[in-house]
């Protein structure tokens, strides 16, 4: 029985948040949403939520959309549901180079995330779920779409029953159980005129593929839909195991390189170039993912191509870019640095300071906790300053082309950009990297330590510890432990 797939939906994708949780349906009129809202009112009380719907109106369909919207008003306040109605105009709100389809999705789905949210608010809960009427057929036409295109195990897995706060208790009932459950209740709903065109594709995967499957195998929808899950199940193990691969092939930092890590770090090429391809290609999109893209087949390939010469560079979307070189892979993401100029001084407990490249922390040590830094972490100790070696105010700034430095216990000066060609420093990094000087010059640069001039010694009595963060990403000493 349909309602009884969705209970037992809803008792394994809800939290368990007793009765301070809110439960809002995408409320779109037609049978599926009608029939979910039917559903869930009735299952209210015995699963202890607080139900409320949202109707999103995308400007599109004109007076059939007008239709549509007052049709919900109606029934939600003849079912004493509340109801938040939103507006969209989606083709003026389309991104260049979006469908149409993408851009009412996007929009969609935001609006129903704030919406789902301030309802939650006025209901005084204090978590909440956004609900869809996706059903075992959608699953089905979707599984098929991304299949003759030529979809991975990723896209194989279909519609997720459960994506962050999304969930959808429809997802194991099919068109037809749904279409029943209607006529038997008495439920009205409207009909998306554009559900019958042809025009998408879509529609005629439902008019035309979906059918004739059917007709080879009676059992095909579920069968297909069964497909999703394993599928959905078999990728998340392998994404365990190629995040598992990428821990081992991670490039521990010391010294210089801590500056390479904008965001995604940096790995071993022979690390990663040892993993059979399923994992490595995997490893890769797993690693751009973390940059907050999604690459294509074609770019993947470049990567992987990438790992196998000496040195190079790809440009990947969203502005980052892979570099290959000294046998490790890195990612950069990293704009034009303006100048800057700030004055800083060290403060207990820790407090940022934002500059263009990131964030600086200066804290001051005295007495034994500098003797203890020095036992515990001996790296931490070269970006120790002698507080009292320091001539005048301590300013934060960007390099400049005067600039020398003799890192402590190097034993020699050298212009600054001769020590960042040397440790193979990024170019696109260089101008983020933060540089503390005082009235005679250098007394610190970020991922290299302390100038031997102002370092902290055994006659130190008073220290200052300097660490940072990038903008993209912490690297580094995170703050949290900068401090018991």
């Amino acid at each position: 029985m349909a309602q009884d797939k969705v209970r037992a939906a809803l008792r394994r994708y809800l939290p368990a948040a007793g009765r301070g949780l809110s439960l809002t349906l995408a409320l779109s009129g037609g049978a599926d949403s009608m029939a979910l809202l039917h559903m869930l009112r009735a299952l209210e009380e015995e699963c202890g939520y607080t139900l409320s719907a949202v109707h999103v109106n995308h400007g599109l369909r004109g007076e059939e959309a007008c239709r549509d919207e007052d049709f919900v008003r109606e029934i939600c306040k003849a079912w004493g549901v509340r109801l938040q109605v939103c507006r969209a105009q989606v083709g003026a709100e389309r991104l260049p180079g979006e469908s149409l389809e993408t851009a009412a999705r996007r929009i969609r789905y935001a609006l129903l995330e704030k919406a789902a949210a301030d309802l939650a608010a006025g209901a005084g809960c204090g978590d909440y779920r956004i609900a869809t009427a996706h059903t075992r057929s959608d699953q089905a036409e979707t599984v098929l779409f991304r299949l003759i295109r030529g979809s991975g195990l990723k896209g194989a897995g279909g519609i997720p029953p459960v994506r962050e706060r999304i969930v959808r208790p429809l997802l194991d009932v099919g068109r037809e159980e749904v279409e029943a459950y209607c006529r038997e209740n008495g439920i009205r709903y409207v009909t998306d005129s554009t559900n019958l065109s042809d025009d998408y594709a879509r529609n005629r995967l439902r008019h035309g593929a979906l059918p004739a499957c059917r007709g080879v195998c009676p059992g095909a929808e579920q069968a297909l839909a069964r497909f999703a899950g394993l599928a959905r199940e078999e990728d998340a193990f392998l994404d365990k195991l190629a995040a598992a691969e990428l821990r081992r092939a991670a490039y521990i930092p010391t010294g210089w390189d801590a500056a390479a890590f904008f965001g995604l770090g940096q790995w071993k090429g022979d690390g990663l170039r040892a993993l059979d391809p399923v994992l490595r290609r995997r490893a890769l999109r797993l690693l751009c993912g973390r940059g907050g893209f999604t690459p294509e087949s074609r770019q993947i390939e470049e990567l992987e191509a990438l790992l196998s010469e000496p040195s190079g560079r790809l440009e990947l979307s969203g502005g980052w870019t892979a570099e290959y070189t000294g046998g490790r892979l890195r990612f950069l993401k990293m704009g034009k640095i303006p100048d800057y100029r700030l004055e800083v001084q060290p403060v207990s407990p820790p407090s940022p300071v934002e500059f263009p490249g990131g964030r600086l922390y200066l804290l001051p040590y005295a007495g034994g906790e500098i003797e203890e830094i020095r036992k515990i972490h001996n790296l931490l100790f070269k970006s120790l300053l002698d507080y009292d070696k320091i001539k005048g105010k301590i300013v934060l700034r960007a390099r400049q082309a005067s600039d020398r430095l003799a890192p402590a216990g190097r034993g020699l000066s050298k212009p600054l950009r001769r020590w960042y060609g040397e440790a193979a420093v990024p170019a696109a990094l260089r101008s983020a990297l933060p540089v503390l000087a005082d009235g005679e010059g250098l007394i610190w640069v970020g991922g290299f330590g302390a100038d031997r001039r102002a370092a902290a010694d055994d006659a130190t009595r008073r220290a200052v510890m300097a660490a940072w963060e990038p903008a993209a990403g912490p690297f580094g000493l995170p703050p949290e432990n900068l401090r018991e």
